[in-house]
């Protein structure tokens, strides 16, 4: 039995196929229509390009090589802390190594928290910042589409062959690039509570 959805899939892509070839073929003959034509971006080589990604990348590598000397330092405080206690361990009554043995362990576990927290919150700002700049190209692409009467603008990636012409990437970069240049990534530095 053949099922409705795989009708419904094959139906669409060949629609879209067809309705896809004509208009790139026709673009060839007129590459620009003023109403109703097509464009195609490539949102995510924008992205990539941008100078807002930039900046979020060179803020995450910030940030990751401010998390590994944090994280340095409480490996080696942790350590001579450890090595104290092995130390004092012959010194020290059962009962008295097992309550500092608890609040060594406690310590390790809040340090551990702590540099999670700082570093998932770090991480939900990225996403956000992210997110606000797809929101931004899109509004962008939207408004390019208006201005030059465009009915479909197309990711690069689904349109097999196509006029170069129809092309919006570099506009729609500049323009974002334009849009997002005063854009600054805000960390917080806490320190590792301990």
């Amino acid at each position: 039995m053949v099922q409705p959805f795989r009708i419904i899939a094959v139906f669409l892509g060949v629609f879209l196929l067809t309705s896809l070839l004509s208009p790139v073929a026709s673009a060839q003959v007129a590459p620009r229509q003023s109403s109703g034509g097509i464009a195609i971006v490539d949102m995510k080589l924008v992205l990539q390009r941008s100078e807002a990604m930039n900046k979020i990348r060179q803020a995450l590598d910030e940030q990751n090589a401010t998390f590994q000397s944090q994280i340095s330092e409480e490996e080696l405080e942790l350590r001579e802390a450890e090595k104290k206690l092995n130390e004092d361990r012959p010194n020290l009554s059962d009962d008295e190594f097992n309550v500092r043995l608890a609040e060594f362990e406690q310590r390790v576990v809040a340090i551990q928290q702590s540099i999670q927290r700082q570093k998932d919150s770090f991480d939900r700002s990225i996403i956000e910042a992210q997110e606000r700049l797809e929101q931004e190209l899109l509004k962008i692409i939207s408004e390019i589409a208006q201005e030059r009467g465009i009915a479909v603008v197309l990711q690069r990636q689904v349109a097999v062959i196509y006029d170069t012409s129809l092309d919006i990437s570099d506009m729609a970069l500049a323009e974002l690039n334009e849009r997002t240049k005063n854009m600054v990534i805000t960390r917080t530095n806490q320190q590792v509570q301990q």
